[in-house]
């Protein structure tokens, strides 16, 4: 058995007012070797004061003279604890047990199957398990996204967020909304097509490879602000996760208005021959039969 801190004990409170009965589930516990320290409550009172520190398993009687297993729930839930807590009782109608499941209960099983214990409170410690490394990872992200947030918003560069599959913008920041004449909320509004002044460049982003975290891709494309001009960008994409989304991270260098000249795309790949490796072989708009080539990537 894996238990929650290696090493370290496995802390049982026991919700139950029979003596005998309580024997009876530490009994299970031991020949299903596990090593633990217990302790018996009856009551309300005595069941808050054994919940901080918080231990590691309840075992529960569903209704005790003074106290109930959906009590004890609402309590856990009140204290914001996630406690396995598998009820054992004697007597207990299916609707009773299935509302207590829907309340937070791990388990349950009837006194005359204890030999049920035993695998049922090891899969409800591996549940648990399971769930803390999820918010675990969940915190993480979120501080990781705090600070991307925070780096974002306060770039010189404008730097755009915009859905992968979609195209939809996610997130602009305020050097984006200054450069291309927008509010926020505006480019919001927008997808990566509004923005781009030649349909070849939106075709090109949609055929970045970039599923691996490692590719950078980079290109020249145009660009449409808000009153209308179309500037010339170099770009850079970077896919990113927001929100648990799959996303891409834009940076845009804007120069000046655009001179009247072919689009990079068509002046013999010359911007993939500055990455390093070789050319994509271009691909075909499938509604205007012209041919668009894929952001030159590198890792």
């Amino acid at each position: 058995m894996s238990l929650p801190v290696p090493g370290r004990r496995l802390q049982v409170l026991l919700l139950e007012d029979s003596a005998a009965d309580a024997e009876l589930l530490l009994y299970e516990l031991r020949r299903a070797g596990m090593v633990f320290d217990a302790q018996r409550v009856e009551t309300e009172s005595a069941y808050l004061a054994h919940l901080d520190p918080a231990p590691d398993l309840i075992l529960s009687d569903y209704q005790l003279p003074q106290f109930d297993t959906l009590r004890a729930l609402e309590l856990l839930h009140e204290h914001e604890l996630d406690i396995p807590l598998i009820i054992v009782s004697g007597v207990i109608r299916e609707e009773v047990a299935v509302e207590c499941m829907k309340r937070g209960a791990a388990d349950f099983l009837m006194k005359d199957r204890l030999g049920r214990l035993g695998p049922a409170v090891l899969h409800a410690l591996e549940q648990h398990r399971l769930r803390e490394e999820r918010r675990l990872a969940h915190a993480l992200l979120r501080e990781r996204e705090a600070s991307f947030r925070l780096l974002f918003a306060i770039n010189p560069q404008p730097l755009l967020v915009y859905d992968r599959a979609t195209l939809q913008i996610l997130a602009a920041n305020r050097a984006a909304s200054a450069a291309y004449g927008y509010a926020e909320a505006e480019l919001l509004a927008l997808t990566l097509t509004d923005l781009e002044a030649d349909a070849n460049d939106v075709e090109a982003f949609r055929m970045v490879d970039i599923d691996d975290g490692g590719w950078t891709c980079s290109g020249a494309a145009r660009h449409r602000l808000r009153d209308g001009r179309i500037v010339d960008v170099q770009t850079t994409v970077q896919p990113v996760e927001l929100a648990g989304r799959p996303a891409v991270l834009l940076v845009s260098n804007l120069a000046g208005p655009a001179p009247m000249t072919p689009h990079p795309a068509e002046r013999n790949g010359s911007a993939n021959r500055t990455s390093g490796h070789p050319a994509p072989a271009p691909s075909t708009d499938p509604e205007s039969g012209a041919a668009v080539a894929p952001l030159p990537c590198q890792r």
